[in-house]
Parts: structure tokens; C-alpha cells; sequence
């Protein structure tokens, strides 16, 4: 996956300085083990069908994965409530990866 990030000219607006921009869609040869995809439903940089194609393409090569679909939420995720809701779920995501790691083998 190809991450690229444009400096913008003095006459773009303050906000686009952070903003990083993907060069080519996230290839699911990428996720060999489990993933984590999170999508805001009103994301106008990483539009619904994409994140669905990527879910399918998951589901058909058994992929673990956990989908965190936030409501009401742009891609920056604006609300602090939408930052909490990542955050936990985070927290479980990675409690339930690292205890998979640490159980002994039987």
C-alpha cells in the first residue's frame, strides 16, 4: 500500500497540510492475518462501496476482521464521541490480537 503525502501550496487552506492523500486504493493482498477496517458513513474521501469491496474481498479470503462503521461521522472524524468509539474498540482489538499471541500452545 502506497501512502503519499502532498505539501500544499501557500495559497491552500490550513487544513489541507495534514491531510494525507492514498495514492491507489488499500490492496487486500495487504492483510494476510486479521485487519481492522474503520469507515465513517459520511466519509467523502473513502467513498461506502470501496470500504464494501474491501469487506467482501476480506470475507472471500477468510480474513479475520473487525469493521467499525461510525454514524454520523466525516472521514477526520470531527466528534469526540467518534474518537472514543475508536479508541475502544481499538482496545478490544487489540486485547483479543494479543492474548491470541500470548495463550501457550496446547
Amino acid at each position: 500500500m502506497a501512502l503519499t503525502t502532498e505539501r500544499p501550496t501557500t495559497s491552500a487552506p490550513a487544513a489541507a497540510a495534514s491531510s494525507m492523500i492514498w495514492s491507489a486504493p488499500a490492496p487486500i493482498c495487504e492483510a494476510d492475518r486479521t485487519s481492522t477496517l474503520v469507515q465513517a458513513d459520511n466519509d467523502g474521501v473513502v467513498p461506502s462501496q470501496q470500504a464494501a469491496e474491501l469487506i467482501e474481498g476480506l470475507r472471500s479470503h477468510n480474513i479475520e476482521h473487525d469493521v467499525i462503521m461510525i454514524p454520523n461521522e466525516i472521514h477526520d472524524l470531527a466528534r469526540y464521541s467518534s474518537w472514543m468509539m475508536l479508541f475502544n474498540a481499538a482496545d478490544v482489538y487489540f486485547g483479543r490480537q494479543l492474548n491470541k499471541r500470548s495463550a501457550p500452545s496446547p
